[in-house]
Order: C-alpha cells, then structure tokens, then sequence
C-alpha cells in the first residue's frame, strides 16, 4: 500500500469505488425512503404508497375474484352434478362447464387484468429498488472512503513540514489532492530523534531527452544570460543531426578529457584506483550520457539560481524537485528530473547499534546479530561476510558495478575485471541498512499516526446520524439480510450487492476497502440480524396462501371434473411462503421489510374487501330470489304494510 520513494513514504488517498446511477424511479425511491430520516420507517411508507398506488386494481382484482366465488357456490350443486355425469370425459365437462360460467356471468379475466397490471408496476418499481440498494451501499463505502481521505489530508495540511502535497484542478477549479508523500523532514522531528546520527546527501540527476532538445535549451538559456557554455561552441549539426563538439579548443570538450573526468568519477563510486579502470572501458555512449548530464545539470543549477534570487527564507527549505517543476522552460524542452538521496550513519559501529534498536520495536528486515558481529575487546562491531544469514561481499561487490554501468553505460565484460573496494562495500550496506531503517521509521509514522487518524474518521462517518439511520429494530443495517451470520460491514468488498456493477478498476480496490473499514473491525463480526424478518416473511405470505385458499375454495374444488386445481393450490400454498422465506435470505433486509409490509397490507385489504363484497353479494342475491319467487306478488293496494312478512 506505501511504496518508498527515494526518501519518502507515499500516503495513499482514496477516491471512492465509483458510481450507480438511478434512473426517475429510483430517484422518486431515494427521496422518499432517505426523506423520512429513518431508513426502515422510509421503507415501510415507500410500501404504503406503493400499495396506494395500486390499490384501485388491487381492488377490482379482489372485488372480481370474490364475486366469482360467491358466484362459484351458486353453482356448486350444478357443477357437483356435471363432475358425477362427466367423470369420465373431461373435455365434455369443460365444456358444460365454460357453458355454466356464461350463463352465471362467471369469468377470470376480470380478476386476471388488474393483477397483470399489479405485476407490471412491482416489476418496474422493484427492480429500481434492488439498483438504490445497490446505490445505498457503495454511497455507505465511498463516503467512508471519502472521511477518511479528508482526515488524512487535513493532518498532512496541518503538518506541511512533514509532508509533501500535490495538487491538481478540476475543469471546475476545484483544487484537490493528487498525491501525499511523508518527506524527510519528518526525520529530523521528535518523532525520530534517535535517528540523528543520519546523514544526507542530495545528487541533482538530470537528462535532456535528445542532443537536439539539450541544443535548443542552452541556446533559449543564453538568451537569458547563461553563458557558462556556448551552444554554437558545444554542439555542431552535421547533415541533420546535432553532436558534441570534441575539438581541441577551449571552446569545445576534449573527449579523451572528459573520458579522463568520468573514469574519476566511476573509481570514487566504486572505491578503487583510477588505473584499475582502462579507458577502453567507457564507450562513446558513455562519454556522450556523461556530457548530457553534466549539461543538464549546469542548465538547471543556472534555473535555480534564478530561483534563489527571488527566493526569501531557508536556502534549504528550496527541494529541487519540487524547483524544476516550477521551471517550466526546463520540463518543456524535454528534460527529465531525478533527485537521488544517499544516507549513512557516520560509521558501521553507529549503524549496528542503531539497527539493535530498532530490532526491539519491531524491525526484522534486517538482524542486527546476523549482519553485525560485535568485538568484545573494542566494543565495536564489524560487518559479517560469513555464514548463510550475514552479507554476501562478493553480491554487494556485483552490486555496485551494476549501479556504474546504469549510470555511466560502460563496457561490462572489461569492469568485470575491477575489484570493488572493501570500503566501498562496507558504505553500499551503510546506505542499504539506512534506508531501510529511514523506510521502516517512515511506515512506522504511517502506521502509528496517519492510519489511525483515517480510520477513526471512517468509523466516525458510518455512526453519524445519516448512516445510523440504517439501523432498524433489532437489525444493525438494513442494506444486509436479517441473519446471524452476515454482518454489517462485510469482510470483503466482493460480498456487496454492487460489487459486480463496479468496473475491473475498482473491483481491484480489495486493499483500499480493507483500509478503510480498517476501524470496523467489531462490525466486521457482529450479528447483522436474528432471522425474525425471514420468519415473518414465510409466516405472512402462509397467511395471505390460507386466506385466498379459503375464499377460492368453490371455484379450487370445481374448476376440473377431478379436483386437481385444489391439489395445485395446495401445493402454491407451501411453495410461496418458502419461495419469499428463500427472498428473504438472499437479499437485503429492506426488501424483506417492504415484501412484509406489502403481503400484511394485501391480506388486510383481501379480508376487508371480501367483507363488504360478500355482504352486498349476499343481499343482491336475496333481491334475486324474492323477485323470483312466485308465491309472492305485491299488489298497488298493499299500502304500508308491503314490507310486512306474508301470512
């Protein structure tokens, strides 16, 4: 998660995992369930007012089934007499029986139509809030995400000695934090006083990346008043192409010269005897890389000097990284910019003991008693190079000539034959202990102070009263099922209902996530839920299966000549209830809470609908018989006493 960077540790900052977008339905969804400020109470009323919605066809649905029930048990006699004729002939009986229905008024597409429709706008609407379930997990992540960041990035602010912040601007103008460095200035603060035993030097690296784009910069830089060298003297352009110019003059290089200056350079680096380093090693590629260099870095010496002119305060506080950004003459005419820090302890005896101590607070990248052997007599210790665990001087030796070739792109057979100096080596495990120790302090300042800073702001975020308002009744967060062994931060980001709507680059955020639910380690293993959603739900939805079985019991028991339509619906009768019992276990708790609602809701209206239904059917159907009944024949002189029951 931190790499290290020459001698800073990047912080990393977080972005969130992207977005999901709702369509009108869904957005009509959040603000009615986010409106009320309380997830599950949002719920229930985004139910209610659904099921007002369709409350019209619902009505007409339940108003039509229950009057071709009442008509169904008129028929029942009728129908019971065409079973025992036609036992043996279904299709006969079929037909008898649609023959019936017509003439009864009986028909199923009246109750069918509603509930067509019905299904339609729970299809739509449903669908849109499975997409804001989705939504309102990831808004829950990213905004974690996004405390956490901006907790980290206030401390960097507040603290800018101890850190290096880069920005970048939006097509808005918003300013907003690209990358965040611990730098080591952090070295020098109490938090790592027992490091002051710690050098640094800085070597400015530089490179134009051509000749021609290196010409083009010293003649703009003279232009401006540098004359330490001449861009007519030093390069000269031959059928196209731009060179050195290695004349003898005092205008120009001496190629044997600077061949001469670079072997210099190359048996400081590598600890041995300019004459171990024949010239026929060092290439003309060499000579011309050396050249590029030295060039460059006299280009930006002059650029910095400028700086310093203009420059009030510290010399010191001027990092010449952050210098040649601001030169933007230099990184337009192509050159490339490295800053590379050596460190080192002022000798090995310092560097043993320093990495003894830092092996008790926890550093085991190196053993201090396999690397370092301490001489009772002196009380100093020795670098080892013996044994499987202690340094290998023969692959520090390797280590060093590969670090000359990189730089300087000398001949490697013929450096093969140098011997690397003891002392040269002995200050390679100098440097390598020491930025290791630099990194592991650095990490340490990360881990002990940022991390917890960015964690705890996460934590805060998810108990704010915004996303507490995902807790309902005895269920930790609604956005998870009701069940003992799911929990309300999940371990991992793939377990999350939008995890397979995110794309390839925040699918592989899995250490991102980890960070910043870093403080929810308790969430990570509490009980979201105890099961009594994925009861209720079974519960009500056999309820609401034995209410419509009663009510539909004629028609179950006569709609075939063998009574299979009533073996059917027993069968629905149990299938439902685990169907929605299985819903209930696969998704969220907020859609067993509005599935709940909405079958409670149905099962009231059912039995209020079938109650009045069955009163006006009952009442029509006495109209029927007393004007069918002959026996009884009102006469225009009966007066008052026409209600009065017949004698």
């Amino acid at each position: 998660m931190f790499n290290l960077l020459s001698a800073s540790v990047q912080v990393n900052i977080f972005s969130g995992f992207g977005s999901i977008q709702l369509d009108w339905i869904g957005n009509i969804i959040k603000s009615l369930i986010e409106g009320v400020g309380s997830i599950g109470v949002g719920i229930i009323v985004f139910t209610l007012i659904l099921k007002l919605i369709t409350l019209p066809f619902d009505i007409m649905s339940r108003v039509s089934n229950k009057k071709n029930s009442l008509k169904m048990k008129r028929m029942r006699p009728q129908l019971e007499k065409l079973q025992r004729q036609y036992a043996n002939d279904k299709e006969l009986y079929n037909q008898k029986m649609r023959a019936l229905y017509k003439k009864e008024g009986y028909s199923m597409f009246s109750t069918c139509l509603p509930t067509i429709i019905t299904m339609v706008i729970f299809i739509l609407v449903i669908g849109q809030f499975s997409a804001y379930s989705r939504y309102a997990n990831l808004s829950l992540i990213n905004s974690l995400s996004n405390s956490y960041t901006d907790a980290v990035v206030k401390y960097a602010e507040d603290n800018s000695e101890y850190f290096t912040i880069n920005y970048t601007t939006d097509d808005n103008g918003n300013k907003k934090v690209s990358t965040l460095f611990v730098n080591d200035k952090l070295l020098g603060s109490e938090y790592c006083d027992d490091l002051s035993g710690i050098v640094r030097t800085d070597k400015v690296n530089v490179k134009a990346n051509s000749l021609a784009a290196l010409k083009t910069l010293v003649a703009a830089y003279n232009e401006k008043g540098y004359v330490d060298y001449q861009a007519d003297k030093i390069f000269v352009e031959t059928d196209g192409n731009v060179t050195f110019n290695f004349d003898t003059t005092s205008d120009g290089f001496d190629k044997d010269g600077k061949k001469s200056e670079l072997r210099q350079k190359i048996a400081l680096l590598l600890g041995v005897a300019e004459s171990d380093i024949p010239l026929e090693v060092l290439t003309d590629q060499a000579v011309d890389n050396y050249l590029n260099t030295v060039v460059s870095e006299s280009l930006v010496c002059f650029a910095y000097d400028k700086q310093v002119e203009n420059f009030s305060g510290d010399l010191d506080d001027i990092d010449p990284q952050v210098y040649a950004e601001k030169c933007a003459d230099i990184k337009n005419g192509g050159m490339d910019m490295t800053v590379q820090s050596v460190y080192k302890t002022s000798d090995i005896d310092t560097l043993a003991r320093l990495t003894e101590s830092k092996n008790q607070a926890g550093f085991t990248g190196y053993i201090a008693s396999q690397k370092f052997t301490l001489v009772e007599e002196t009380q100093k210790y020795v670098v080892r190079f013996d044994g499987e665990n202690s340094w290998s001087k023969s692959d520090l030796a390797r280590e060093v000539k590969a670090q000359a070739l990189k730089i300087y792109a000398i001949d490697a057979s013929r450096l093969d034959q140098v011997n690397v100096s003891d002392q040269t080596i002995e200050t390679r495990i100098n440097e390598k202990m020491t930025e290791a120790i630099l990194s592991y302090e650095m990490n340490n300042f990360v881990d002990s102070v940022i991390k917890p800073i960015g964690r705890n702001a996460a934590k805060d975020a998810f108990y704010t009263d915004t996303y507490k308002s995902r807790e309902f009744l005895w269920v930790k967060n609604l956005w998870v099922p009701d069940l003992p062994w799911r929990n309300p931060v999940y371990t991992s980001l793939d377990k999350y209902d939008f995890y397979n709507q995110l794309d390839e680059g925040n699918k592989a955020k899995t250490a991102e996530f980890a960070e910043i639910t870093a403080g929810l380690e308790e969430e990570k293993t509490q009980a979201n839920g105890y099961l009594i959603l994925v009861v209720l739900s079974i519960g009500i939805m056999l309820l609401s299966q034995l209410i419509a079985n009663r009510a539909q019991k004629d028609q179950l028991e006569l709609q075939s000549v063998d009574g299979g339509a009533a073996q059917s619906s027993k069968m629905m009768m149990w299938m439902m209830p685990i169907m929605f019992g299985f819903f209930a276990f696969i998704y969220t708790a907020s859609f067993s809470i509005y599935m709940i609602v909405s079958s409670a809701t149905s099962v009231l209206s059912t039995l209020i609908i079938n109650f009045f239904v069955e009163r006006s059917f009952n009442k029509q159907m006495e109209q029927e018989e007393m004007e069918n009944d002959k026996r009884f024949k009102p006469t225009e002189n009966q007066g008052p006493n026409k209600n009065k029951k017949r004698k």
